[in-house]
């Protein structure tokens, strides 16, 4: 499956213990509870037990850890229902780790054991796992992101059924993944809209600013709607800056700045990365503050800002080189290289892809060292390019110079090499 092109990110500022603690759920000094009550279990499963299963707001380990303390509890009290939430929950963790096919394992593993036990409820969450992979790793393929809808529907009818609220929002969220996925503004808008009612109902407020940053993404990602995505963006940081959520917060101020770039707001939209940065800093996440810059940076160009640009770019690459985050400095130059050859500007791009090159090799990372010297050939070929244009210019009294010259050192090189290439691949 391909990756998703705006995919959804689930923050939290929680260690795993505080997090389930917080948030309805349990940690591991909570597992004696859920084993005695699980003992209990007869003709159906307990609401609260059920819940579990849905995560809306989370770190990645966060939610593994809770589907680890299911797993626990389950091998404890005997009760496969209780695995099958446990691998459902796996299931979803592993999918917000970027890893499908170990994700379509677990959920495989816990329908057949629903298949086993004739477990209505644990149906009902592996149908759910399965909707969260799919529409997570959709990509473009209406073929994946159908199926998600499919699974998505499944499972909501029979939670309804059940009065399983939590995962009715949650499954609700899926189907509005889903539906933004395959460009359908509406169908997403509508979904996440009643998931924002639901969870209204539950009183889980950052659970409704979650909700109101999809409704967002909604209006900006799938059909530009800059004034509506604004405004759901606002309603997202208010609430998250009620619960406290401060990396929610600073991403809702990152993707309000990119609609307010698009409205060609630019004053907006440095005020908007200036929130973003300063809650970052206050999470000591030089990463995220870079990313909100990083999103300053295109705004400045997309107005034809360079100067301003250039000054942001290299900001960042001071905030990573004072965290030591010798990859994320690296990469920063880079990015500042490439504004330079933009601009023209290949000796001072050269000179700081030499500088990423050096710190690419010096923590192995291959990737980033060969990138350096892609960069490092396109300075060379653009600055080959400016003498011969430039002895042009200089001899062109003398010369007869076509209208239209195409100066391309090294051309018909690699020309040749291509065809050498593709005779090779028949």
């Amino acid at each position: 499956m391909a990756a998703m092109v705006a995919e959804v990110d689930f923050v939290g500022r929680h260690g795993a213990d505080s997090f389930w603690a917080g948030n309805g759920g349990y940690s591991k000094s909570a597992s004696a509870e859920i084993i005695d009550r699980a003992g209990a279990l007869a003709a159906g499963m307990s609401m609260k037990l059920l819940d579990q299963v849905f995560t809306i707001l989370g770190k990645p380990e966060d939610v593994m850890a809770g589907a680890d303390d299911l797993v626990y509890a389950a091998s404890r009290s005997g009760d496969q229902r209780i695995n099958v939430l446990g691998l459902c929950k796996a299931a979803d963790a592993l999918a917000l780790q970027d890893k499908p096919q170990e994700a379509m394992e677990k959920a495989r593993s816990a329908q057949e054991l629903c298949e086993e036990l004739g477990f209505e409820e644990g149906e009902a969450c592996v149908s759910y796992a399965l909707a969260r992979i799919h529409a997570r790793f959709g990509g473009n393929d209406e073929d994946v992101l159908d199926k998600a809808l499919d699974y998505g529907s499944d499972a909501l009818s029979v939670l309804r059924s059940l009065g399983c609220k939590k995962g009715e929002g949650a499954t609700l969220m899926t189907l509005g993944d889903a539906h933004q996925g395959l460009k359908d503004q509406g169908k997403a808008v509508q979904y996440h809209k009643e998931a924002v009612a639901v969870f209204r109902e539950l009183g889980e407020s950052s659970s409704v600013g979650h909700m109101y940053r999809k409704l967002a993404e909604d209006c900006f990602f799938v059909k530009t709607d800059v004034r509506r995505a604004g405004n759901f963006a606002q309603k997202a940081i208010a609430l998250f800056q009620e619960a406290q959520e401060a990396s929610a917060e600073a991403e809702c101020w990152t993707l309000l700045a990119q609609v307010q770039g698009k409205a060609e707001n630019c004053e907006k939209a440095v005020e908007s990365v200036g929130q973003a940065r300063n809650v970052y800093k206050t999470l000591k996440d030089n990463a995220g503050e870079a990313k909100a810059m990083g999103v300053l940076v295109h705004i400045l160009m997309a107005s034809e800002q360079y100067a301003e640009s250039v000054n942001v770019a290299k900001e960042i690459v001071t905030v990573q080189h004072e965290a030591g985050d010798k990859k994320g400095e690296a990469e920063a130059l880079l990015q500042l290289g490439q504004l330079f050859v933009q601009n023209y500007d290949h000796e001072k791009a050269m000179k700081v892809a030499e500088v990423a090159e050096r710190i690419f090799k010096g923590i192995a990372d291959g990737p980033g060292y060969k990138s350096c010297e892609r960069l490092k050939a396109m300075c060379a070929h653009a600055r080959a390019t400016e003498m011969i244009e430039a002895s042009i210019y200089k001899h062109q009294d003398f010369l007869h110079v076509p209208e239209q010259l195409i100066v391309d050192p090294g051309r018909n090189k690699r020309v040749q090499s291509q065809f050498e290439e593709f005779a090779k691949s028949l």
